[in-house]
C-alpha cells in the first residue's frame, strides 16, 4: 500500500470516528438535511446532543421508522414538550439502550413511549448505540447473561455471539460508506452535502412517505424465530428498572394495516404467539404499561405499506396512551 492510499484511509477513519457535535435540530438547513443519509450511530449521537442541550422532555418516542413521522403536532403537543428519538432500522433493544443513555446524562424522559415492532415481524436487532467501548460492554453483558441463564439453548447462546460479531463487522464496513461520508462532511464543512433534501422537522420527526395508491396486500410473515427469550426478558426488566427510576414507560406493539391485522389476529405464527404470551406475562409481573397491537383505521385508509401506519392514525393513538392515567405501580406476586 503506497503512502498516499494509507493517508487517505487514515483521513477517512479520522472523519468517521470523530463524534458529531452541536445541535442540528436547532437549525433548519444543510446539517439537518444530512440526517437522511447518516449512519444510525451518527443520528443517535445527534439526537443525544440535542437532549443534552435542551430541558428534559415531557414526552419522547423511541423506536424506528414505524413512528418516525409522528410529530408534536400529530400528538397534539407543543414543540417544547415532545421529541422523536426514533432511529430507523433499530429494534426494541436499541430503544432500551438509548433510553438508558438519556437517563445516564440526566435527561431521562418524563414519559417514554416505546414502539415494539409487531411481533409477526420478528425484528430483534442488537443496538449500534452507544458507540464503543460502551457497546462492547453491552455485548459482553448479553453473552454473560445467556451463559448464566438456565434453559438457554446452545444454539441461542451461539446466536447472540454471532449477532454481536456481525453487528461489529457491519459497523466497521459502515466506515467506508462513501455516501454516508459525504453527508457526514456536511456536519463539519458546509457545502459538502448541499444536495440533500430537507425531510426532518425540528422535533426530529420525518416527513411522511407517500401512501400506496392501491390496496395494501396482507403482509408476509417470517418463519424464523429471531427473538431470544432470555434476552427479551432482560430488555423488559431494564424497562422496569427505568420505570422505578421515575420514568413513565409506555410500550406498545406497532399496528399493521387492517387487512394484515385482521389476518394475523386469527392466524398468528407460532413464534409471534409464544412471544406475545411471554410479553404479557412479563408486563404483568413487572407492572409495565404494555399495549398489544390495535387495529387503526379501516381498509379504506391508504398506508405506505402493511407495517408503517400513517401519522394521522398513529399520532392520535399514541397521544391517547399518553393521556391515559398512569396505572398504580405494583408488581404482580
Amino acid at each position: 500500500m503506497n503512502g498516499g492510499r494509507a493517508a487517505a484511509i487514515a483521513v477517512i477513519f479520522a472523519l468517521q470516528l470523530v463524534p458529531p457535535r452541536g445541535d442540528v435540530f436547532d437549525e433548519n438547513g444543510e446539517r439537518l438535511a444530512a440526517l437522511d443519509t447518516l449512519s444510525t450511530l451518527d443520528v443517535a449521537e445527534l439526537k443525544r446532543n440535542h437532549a443534552r442541550e435542551d430541558p428534559r422532555y415531557h414526552v419522547g418516542l423511541l423506536g424506528n421508522s414505524r413512528a418516525l413521522s409522528v410529530s408534536a403536532e400529530s400528538m397534539g403537543l407543543r414543540p417544547d414538550e415532545f421529541f422523536n428519538f426514533e432511529l430507523s432500522g433499530s429494534s426494541i433493544r436499541q430503544s432500551v439502550a438509548f433510553l438508558e443513555e438519556l437517563e445516564r446524562i440526566g435527561k431521562a424522559l418524563r414519559i417514554a413511549v416505546l414502539s415494539l415492532d409487531h411481533l409477526e415481524l420478528q425484528l430483534y436487532a442488537n443496538p449500534v448505540y452507544p458507540p464503543p467501548p460502551a457497546r462492547w460492554g453491552r455485548a459482553l453483558d448479553d453473552i454473560g447473561l445467556t451463559l448464566l441463564t438456565p434453559g438457554v439453548s446452545a444454539r441461542d447462546r451461539a446466536r447472540i455471539v454471532w449477532r454481536h460479531a456481525l453487528n461489529e463487522w457491519s459497523q466497521f464496513v459502515e466506515l467506508f460508506n462513501a455516501e454516508h461520508l459525504r453527508y457526514r462532511l456536511a456536519l463539519f464543512m458546509p457545502g459538502a452535502g448541499s444536495h440533500a433534501p430537507l425531510t426532518y422537522r425540528p422535533d426530529s420527526s420525518r416527513n411522511e412517505s407517500a401512501a400506496a395508491s392501491i390496496a395494501t396486500p396482507v403482509m408476509q410473515t417470517t418463519e424464523r424465530r429471531m427473538f431470544i427469550p432470555a434476552m427479551f426478558d432482560d430488555d423488559l426488566a431494564q424497562l422496569g428498572r427505568l420505570r422505578d427510576a421515575g420514568i413513565r414507560v409506555i410500550l406498545y406493539e406497532s399496528p399493521l394495516e387492517p387487512r394484515s391485522a385482521a389476518y394475523y389476529a386469527t392466524q398468528p405464527s407460532s413464534h409471534a404467539r409464544a412471544l406475545r404470551n411471554q410479553l404479557i406475562e412479563c408486563c404483568r409481573a413487572l407492572a409495565l404499561e404494555c399495549h398489544m397491537a390495535r387495529i387503526l383505521g379501516d381498509t379504506g385508509t391508504p398506508w405506505r405499506d402493511a407495517n408503517h401506519a400513517p401519522a394521522a392514525l398513529l399520532g392520535p393513538y399514541i397521544a391517547s396512551l399518553v393521556t391515559q392515567p398512569a396505572p398504580r405501580v405494583g408488581r404482580a406476586d
